[in-house]
């Protein structure tokens, strides 16, 4: 197997083990491993017409287990072998399959002493295979998508646990458009939850509305301009929440204007679906013009302080809103030292955690809108252009669409001019 001439020790004596162990397994199995999926599809037409099938003798073991092994002993990429390659439990079971099937006696022997070697590697090292996932997660394109999928999943399930809630869907959705101030933007944003649930009576639900990172957040107005007040709050969208319509205690902090859910059930009795819809002025600058620290560049952030199984992050932008721009999403670590905002996304680079986010494109909103795990979006979101003045077609659209997003991370769309 080929490898970088600089990697750590871990990995150079990793490869030690493993290209022994691959020959070995090689040796035991091929061709007869890698002929399961083509032995079925190739016999195929002789079962259909009633002839007898080849010969070939398919190791009789879990598909999954045949592709992983297939796999890792066909790689030329160390890393992506480690991440393939089944732990020593599943290789013993494929060395047994394989004796039963006729396979040489010297290949049996001389596999399982290789795989005795792989698993005392592993416990030399005192290293699991999901461990092991993670170590070759930057190096192995087909892990890292497994990787964090997996440990996301975990801290969803560890952090609904601990704080006692969690949602099935967390939802935002920006909507940015031209401010009669010159060089400002408009901001009108559509948040909340679908299936959010109390899981233990200790738990404090809340969600937060709009708020700056630097402090000074202005007091949201409702879509159709007017100034918020009262528990209501007015900015519910009370046609798309579920019913009984949840209640909700509202106050402003200065930096945060905060709806406290007010929830007395646990599980499935607790589960409730809200959305609020605010607006508030003058909320971005143009990067169109210079921004100081930051450049030419714009951040529109969604940051997972809830515990949610779907993360459904839109940003709408008017056509004649930062023209030209070119998007890309970012993810940083919010601890210790917050969100991160334009001016510290330098600074904040050790921040940064790559976790496989991507940004799709829409030229048309109104035609993007449609979202399969929010059944009655598209219809709450033309309500909410309606009640702005404005026309869904005339805005480009930004999807982010995440499964078990990280808790604790910040997702941010960056706009950046040209």
């Amino acid at each position: 197997m080929h490898q970088a001439s600089e990697q750590p020790g871990f990995l150079t004596d990793a490869g030690r083990v493993v290209e022994p162990l691959c020959e070995a397994l090689r040796e035991l199995l091929d061709p007869r491993v890698t002929q399961g999926d083509q032995a079925r599809s190739s016999d195929a037409p002789a079962r259909e017409a009633g002839r007898p099938v080849s010969g070939r003798a398919v190791l009789p073991i879990n598909p999954t287990l045949r592709s992983r092994v297939t796999r890792a002993i066909e790689s030329n990429h160390l890393p992506s072998t480690l991440y393939f390659l089944p732990g020593p439990s599943g290789l013993r079971e494929l060395v047994k399959a394989a004796k039963k099937t006729g396979a040489d006696e010297a290949a049996v022997e001389r596999s399982l002493g290789r795989i005795g070697d792989y698993e005392a590697f592993l416990r030399l090292e005192n290293i699991s295979r999901d461990a092991l996932h993670a170590m070759v997660g930057d190096l192995a394109p087909e892990a890292r998508a497994s990787v964090v999928r997996t440990n996301a999943q975990s801290v969803h399930k560890s952090m609904s646990n601990l704080i006692g809630y969690s949602a099935e869907v967390m939802l935002t959705a920006l909507i940015l458009f031209p401010s009669p101030t010159p060089g400002r933007c408009e901001l009108a944003q559509v948040s909340g939850f679908d299936g959010l649930q109390r899981h233990r009576t200790g738990a404090w639900f809340m969600t937060s509305g709009y708020g700056r990172t630097a402090g000074g957040a202005p007091l949201a107005r409702t879509l159709d301009g007017v100034p918020t007040e009262g528990r209501g709050p007015s900015t519910l969208l009370s046609e798309y929440c579920s019913h009984p319509t949840p209640s909700f205690e509202a106050s402003h902090s200065g930096r945060r204007h905060v709806h406290r859910l007010v929830e007395h059930e646990v599980a499935l009795r607790s589960s409730c679906t809200f959305f609020f819809g605010e607006r508030i002025a003058d909320a971005y600058a143009d990067p169109a013009e210079e921004v100081p620290g930051a450049g030419r560049l714009a951040m529109i952030s969604s940051v997972i302080a809830t515990p949610a199984k779907h993360l459904h992050f839109d940003v709408l932008v008017h056509r004649d809103v930062w023209r030209g721009a070119d998007v890309r999403m970012e993810t940083f670590r919010t601890v210790p030292h917050g969100p991160v905002d334009e001016q510290a996304i330098e600074e904040r680079a050790p921040d940064r955690i790559e976790l496989g986010a991507r940004v799709q494109r829409g030229e048309h909103a109104d035609a993007a809108l449609p979202a399969p795990r929010l059944r009655r979006y598209g219809a709450m979101m033309r309500e909410a252009m309606a009640r702005l003045g404005l026309a869904p077609d005339d805005f480009r659209i930004y999807r982010c669409e995440v499964v078990y997003p990280l808790y604790g991370t910040q997702y941010a769309m960056c706009f950046r001019m040209p």
